[in-house]
């Protein structure tokens, strides 16, 4: 951005893209099958990085959401072979769509991270599609009217009638699976999170637990798995300790938040704020 009178430009407030922390790029496939799988193998390897002090059910959730994935999100069949791979941005912030003063979008900016993707993975940012809970707060009444336009430029719009059966068709306004497949290859680390969210929200909710402890128990390779990765976790937690690293954990206290809220409120009408 312009800097002040010093003339030298002033670089700050940046936001990193949390795509795959492992950094890995996908290798050239020639299938959407193949592109799917090493999407998944990525999702899989980056939950396999240690975490400090993450307990055990966390891992057994982890570990069903790989499998859940697998099982019922990712679906390749050959048809999907013929839809084409668009070129989708990965990043689309807010920050980085431009408008004029009527809102129009004048353009779209950081393509750093751009790539074809296929076409069920073609997708509206998250936290306008409904898949992101924790945008979809924020942004409810938005979301709703974005649903709407798409429905009444669909009666005109083939492109537009195309997107909506993509993206919400036969869903009764919820977002499809593959906007879930979407995020979850935007964002790894939350792969757990998503499919405890779509399960709330296909009704789930109360089978998940037993869904997990049955796909735990189905298997003396995922137990082992499972046990690993505890092992490891108690480890990485044990090194960080070690060296002065371990910052742990604080419960959120409301009685200290309401009192430093106390405070700054009094700091502000002291000062005529």
């Amino acid at each position: 951005m312009p800097g002040t009178d010093t003339g030298l430009p002033v670089v700050g407030d940046l936001q990193s893209i949390p795509l795959n922390e492992l950094r890995r790029s996908v290798p050239p496939t020639t299938s959407v099958r193949e592109y799917m799988e090493s999407q998944l193998q990525i999702v899989s390897d980056t939950l396999a990085v240690p975490v400090a002090d993450q307990a055990i059910d966390d891992m057994k959730l982890e570990a069903f959401a790989v499998h859940f994935m697998e099982r019922d999100l990712i679906d390749a069949g050959p048809d999907n072979e013929e839809n084409g791979y668009p070129l989708c941005h990965s990043d689309l912030r807010l920050a980085n769509i431009i408008v004029n003063d009527e809102l129009q979008i004048n353009g779209i900016i950081d393509w750093d991270d751009a790539s074809t993707v296929p076409k069920q993975l073609f997708s509206p940012p998250p936290w306008i599609s409904g898949v992101d809970d924790q945008s979809i707060m924020e942004f409810q009444l938005l979301h709703a009217e974005f649903r709407g336009i798409l429905v009444a430029k669909s009666k005109t719009n083939s492109i537009c009638g195309e997107m909506f059966k993509q993206w919400y068709g036969g869903t009764k306004g919820e977002p499809n699976k593959a906007l879930y497949v979407a995020h979850i290859i935007r964002y790894p680390t939350e792969l757990a999170e998503v499919v405890a969210r779509l399960h709330k929200r296909l009704g789930l909710i109360g089978k998940l637990r037993t869904d997990i402890h049955a796909y735990y128990k189905s298997s003396i390779a995922v137990q082992e798995e499972v046990q690993k990765r505890a092992a490891l976790c108690d480890e990485y937690t044990s090194y960080l300790k070690n060296r002065g690293l371990y910052k742990e954990d604080r419960p959120l206290d409301l009685k200290e938040l309401k009192a430093n809220l106390e405070r700054v409120k009094e700091m502000l009408q002291s000062q005529g704020l």
